[in-house]
This record gives C-alpha cells, sequence and structure tokens, in this order.
C-alpha cells in the first residue's frame, strides 16, 4: 500500500509511505508477519531541482533467500534500515544527480550491527541541444566484512568518463 502526496505548501514538499512484506517475500506469498516501511519526502522549493531524504525499515526473517545474501538462505532474523538522501537538479542542458545510501543491518540472535554505504554523482551535459550528452560519474560502494545481509565484503570506487548519443 502507497500513500502519497505532492506541492504541499510554499515549498512544494511532496511524501510517499509504502507498507508492504519486505525483503524475503514473494510478490504474491508473505514468508513472516513482520511488514517493511518506507518513507520519501522530497522538495521541488528551487525550480528544476528535487532534494530529498527517505528510510526504510524491515525485519528479514531467517531463512529468507535475499539476492544480497548469495544462495545461502540467513542464518538468523535481520533488523534493516536504509537511509537515503539525493538531489537531482535539471538545469537545461546540464543535469545533475547525487545520492547517499546508509544500510545498517543487525542480526537479531547474534547482535552484529555493520552499516554500509555508497554514493555517486553524475553529471551530464548536452551539447547543442543534439543527440550527444557526455557525462561523468563518480561511485563509491563500502561493505563491511561480517555483515550480516550482504555476502560479500566490498570496497569499490569508480570514474567513469562517457559520451551518451540518443537516437
Amino acid at each position: 500500500a502507497i500513500v502519497s502526496g505532492e506541492n504541499i505548501s510554499d515549498f512544494k514538499i511532496g511524501y510517499n509511505i509504502g507498507l508492504g512484506n519486505g525483503i524475503g517475500s514473494a510478490p504474491t506469498a508473505d514468508n513472516d508477519k513482520n511488514k517493511s516501511i518506507s518513507v520519501d519526502v522530497f522538495s521541488h522549493a528551487i525550480k528544476n531541482v528535487k532534494l530529498g531524504a527517505s528510510i526504510y525499515l524491515d525485519k528479514i526473517s531467517k531463512g529468507a533467500k535475499a539476492d544480497a545474501h548469495g544462495e545461502d538462505p540467513l542464518s538468523e532474523e535481520v533488523s534493516q534500515t536504509l537511509a537515503d538522501f539525493y538531489v537531482r537538479a535539471d538545469l537545461g542542458a546540464f543535469k545533475f544527480t547525487g545520492e547517499y545510501l546508509s544500510a545498517i543491518n543487525k542480526g537479531d540472535s547474534t547482535k552484529t550491527e555493520k552499516t554500509s554505504t555508497a554514493f555517486y554523482a553524475l553529471a551530464e551535459y548536452n551539447l547543442n541541444n543534439g543527440n550527444y550528452t557526455p557525462y561523468v560519474l563518480y561511485e563509491t560502494l563500502t561493505v563491511p566484512s561480517g555483515d550480516v545481509f550482504f555476502s560479500t565484503e566490498t570496497e569499490n570506487t569508480n570514474l567513469i568518463f562517457g559520451l551518451k548519443y540518443d537516437v
């Protein structure tokens, strides 16, 4: 279930609130009594700019087969909190998107708690309102060893330069 609103007050605030079965459940079946909740709050107070933050809370059942945990089912129930901050700007030929995500996973029986983080910034500039858009993307991902949900320790940073061609 989702409830949403937009353009509230002079700050053009919007929100999306969702209640779902959570990670580990199938689209047609729920594997436990736990529910997930997500809340996204954003503003369009600055013309052509969207600023926002969101949070996702879930309790993932022991035995759930979650993609982030590889082939093995979870060995314990995991409480998960995802916090996200983002900005999107469309300034004509120039576009910018940036996002920071923090994922806190805590094993309910072992009390093991780890925080993974991800960040990206994408800048694009369309040449002469044409088909060519050069861009630069910076991204980083850190998953610590021993995370009870993400199965692989990762420390990855990329800087990518590219050229898009729109047909």
